[in-house]
């Protein structure tokens, strides 16, 4: 599925349903302060048990003028991994980070 709203920003939807592990995925370019809020409803659609952000994240834009992003708040999942990368002398940067519901062992 995808779609298009407010002028240049773009929605992409990808769902692959598998037996044995189904896979969606999410991308955006949507213009916001924070991208939590976001992730949230995203995982309030799907419920994964695992799942991975990567944000790219321009510090001229709104949600880089506030600063160093930190990893997001997801409803019952832990943060498991975080790598975050700087470019072009911190003009933006690209942060990953894996998430695990509750309790559940990382593989």
């Amino acid at each position: 599925m995808n779609g298009v709203a407010q002028g240049d920003a773009y929605w992409t939807i990808h769902i692959t349903p598998e037996a044995h592990c189904s896979y969606a995925s999410f991308e955006t370019n949507y213009k916001c302060g924070a991208y939590e809020e976001l992730i949230q409803g995203i995982i309030a659609v799907f419920k994964p048990g695992r799942f991975t952000t990567v944000e790219h994240i321009d510090f001229a834009s709104e949600a880089g003028n506030r600063g160093p992003q930190s990893p997001a708040d997801c409803m019952g999942h832990r943060l498991a991994n975080r790598v975050l990368c700087d470019f072009c002398d911190g003009a933006y940067s690209i942060q990953m980070c894996n998430y695990v519901k509750g309790g559940e062992a990382e593989n």
